[in-house]
């Protein structure tokens, strides 16, 4: 049980839009379903579990404004206000002068004065929304059982009929009855926006005591107002399907926890699912430079790639088909021949060992389809287990090897892997997923990017992001054609000039190259541009990363290389840090770090210019504001952007040039190229 609700948790949202389709076949049970008068199920209620479902969110929704109210009762706002009365025979309380002039002269029996008097009342906007929340959920819930008409003996009914009884009881107490009139003007204006804006202007100005079952109430309303799902089911059972959807849950379990561990390694969020994932969409889509990740969810190979085709047929011409739960696509964007293939199937049997038969079909399948020379499978398998979930994994040695036993290098043969996972473990699940997710993303050649995120241990998202597309970068420049990758060496160097060139390190120049690459090849909207992201955020951090990297090399490195703590805290520093240090230490702060007085005499040591290097603080600083940081914080960077900085860095502005020939040690000046000096190249 406790397995079956992670599931339902974790996977939510593919559950619910795998019910959208409405091709599911469900089982009517007394607990959640339509009855009539006698309490007997209606058979063919189309809109059964759309009702089903509303019900279910109502209900989880009283509960969490019963909740809130409970908060908010302990010390609900509230405040004075001057009211107009009638004092009969004499005076009390403040005299309401207006008024009293404007009957003067009057005459009556007995003589009436008019007052302002003070009294506390509770009706304030922050009340007013508590009670229109109220006052809506209470509606839905009239509504759903209304719709649904639930028997009177399920477990439906009865939580409607406690939750009814405590928002009626709820709406009775003094400070919401206070409220009632206000809530019904709110809803028959539609102003409910109005009210909202009244109540986060008043938690602003801390005009609100209580303020966190308030802001909660307010963000809850806003949310709802906007579209957003913002409730969860609850403890209640999932009864509208029975036990056989098990195996579809952990179908879909599984998918969602391979979209999770593919967006981990790569560092990016999870994608949306493709609106048309139970039609001829992948479910979800990676576009990296490397190329483009496709994961299916039960599509049959010729569906994926229609130039695939089944080798066994019957003598009609009928093919063997079979359609796997999921199938993964990797295809580079200039090598459409170059696509690569993974079977995946989940199986909800708990097994002693591992799943040999399911194996082998997947053995099979793949041969059917021509993909035996590199094969990649796998079988996700249950296990209640929840540390250990260790699982197997078979290599396919080449022949000429010879087998494990003869130490021939099976890495490009294929892999399969049988996965053990537990939905109530999510965490040793995803541990247990990682293999075969870094082997999905070898088929592009792309490394586990999340391990370079966090080779220094940090909480900013950014830099985690930052240091992955760094990883990204240097290991696309393997799979880029030589030639193509030569001629970008080639236009960077030319840009540079030869000894500039010479001087950076081999990392460097590849981040270099590669940035420029890509970054020309989306400008042109050349071939390349297919199935890859129009973001130009890499390239940017490509350019970005080159410059902290000669930084860091010809200052930051030497000045700090005899402190150990020192040399290991700023090694970590950023571009927009190593900015200020070196800013710091030239301007003579008041009360300088260890770290200022190092550089200061680095600079001095090495005889570098310190003007001109001052003089390159400020465009330095622009280029870390304008194009480092929202980089590396996964702002869409358009083309304008990738252009702009590549103008200002290599090709007319020159910053990176300037800034090797400012930090350059000697022998290298900035003249290096006429007089033919040679430089030694800095660290990759």
């Amino acid at each position: 049980m406790a397995a079956r609700r992670a599931a339902i948790a974790m996977a939510l949202s593919v559950v619910g839009r795998y019910f959208a389709t409405g091709l599911q076949p469900l089982t009517p049970q007394a607990a959640l379903g339509h009855g009539d008068r006698s309490g007997r199920a209606e058979e063919g209620a189309p809109d059964a579990l759309l009702d089903a479902l509303r019900l279910r969110a109502g209900l989880a929704a009283a509960r969490r404004i019963r909740l809130i109210l409970e908060r908010i009762a302990s010390r609900a706002t509230f405040r004075y206000e001057l009211r107009p009365e009638e004092s009969t025979g004499h005076v009390t309380g403040q005299l309401d002068v207006s008024r009293y002039l404007m009957r003067l002269g009057a005459v009556t029996d007995v003589p009436t004065y008019p007052v302002l008097t003070v009294r506390r009342t509770e009706h304030t906007p922050e009340n007013v929304l508590a009670a229109y929340a109220a006052r809506w959920i209470l509606r839905e819930l009239h509504t759903c059982v209304a719709a649904i008409r639930i028997p009177s003996t399920g477990p439906e009914h009865r939580r409607y009929q406690e939750e009814r009884q405590a928002l009626e009881r709820a709406l009775r107490l003094p400070w919401l009855i206070a409220c009632a009139p206000a809530a019904a003007q709110v809803r028959h204006r539609r102003a409910e926006r109005d009210l909202l804006a009244s109540v986060k202007r008043r938690l602003h100005r801390r005009e609100i005591a209580n303020t966190a079952p308030y802001a909660e109430l307010v963000d809850w309303v806003e949310r709802v107002l906007a579209g957003e799902p913002v409730v969860d089911s609850g403890d209640l059972e999932w009864d509208f399907y029975d036990d056989r959807f098990d195996t579809r849950l952990f179908e879909l379990w599984c998918l969602r926890m391979l979209a999770v561990g593919i967006s981990r390694q790569l560092v990016v969020p999870v994608p949306d699912l493709d609106p048309g994932w139970r039609i001829d969409r992948p479910a979800y889509t990676w576009h990296q430079y490397a190329g483009s990740i496709e994961l299916y969810f039960q599509r049959s190979l010729p569906r994926v790639a229609p130039g695939r085709r089944a080798r066994w047929r019957r003598d009609d011409g009928t093919s063997l088909g079979g359609v796997p739960d999921m199938v993964i696509r990797a295809v580079r964007p200039d090598e459409p021949a170059s696509e690569r293939f993974a079977v995946i199937d989940p199986k909800l049997r708990q097994r002693g060992g591992p799943p040999a038969e399911e194996l082998y079909k997947v053995l099979g399948y793949l041969d059917n389809f021509g993909l035996s020379s590199s094969p990649l499978g796998a079988i996700l398998f249950q296990t209640t287990d929840t540390e250990d979930l260790t699982g197997y994994i078979y290599r396919a040695f080449s022949p000429e090897g010879g087998g494990a036993d003869h130490g021939s290098d099976a890495s490009g043969d294929g892999k399969l892997y049988a996965v053990r996972l537990n939905p109530a473990a999510p965490d040793a699940s995803h541990i247990a997923l990682a293999p075969l997710v870094t082997t999905v993303l070898g088929m592009l050649d792309i490394p586990r990017l999340d391990q370079y995120a966090n080779e220094q241990p940090t909480n900013d998202e950014g830099e985690r992001f930052y240091r992955a597309k760094q990883a990204e970068l240097q290991a696309c420049a393997a799979t880029i054609p030589p030639q193509l990758l030569n001629q970008s060496r080639h236009r960077v160097r030319m840009a540079l000039g030869d000894t500039r060139w010479q001087t950076l390190g081999g990392q460097t120049q590849a981040m270099l190259a590669t940035a420029e690459h890509i970054g020309f090849s989306l400008l042109a909207g050349s071939d390349a541009r297919q199935g890859m992201v129009d973001d130009y955020s890499g390239p940017v951090i490509g350019v970005c990363a080159s410059i902290e990297s000669v930084l860091h090399d010809c200052v930051i490195t030497p000045a700090t290389s005899h402190d150990t703590a020192l040399h290991e805290d700023c090694g970590r520093a950023t571009l927009g840090n190593v900015i200020r240090i070196i800013e710091d230490s030239l301007n003579g702060i008041s009360n300088p770090q260890p770290k200022h007085l190092a550089v200061l005499a680095h600079l001095n040591a090495a005889g570098i210019d310190k003007d001109a290097v001052r003089d390159l603080v400020q465009p330095l600083r622009r280029i870390s504001q304008n194009f480092r940081n929202p980089a590396a914080h996964r702002h869409v960077l358009t083309q304008q952007t990738w252009s702009r900085l590549w103008q200002i860095a290599v090709s007319e502005d020159r910053i990176l040039a300037r800034v090797i020939d400012a930090v350059a040690p000697p022998p290298y000046t900035g003249g290096g190229e006429e007089d033919g000096t040679e430089r030694p190249p800095l660290s990759g």
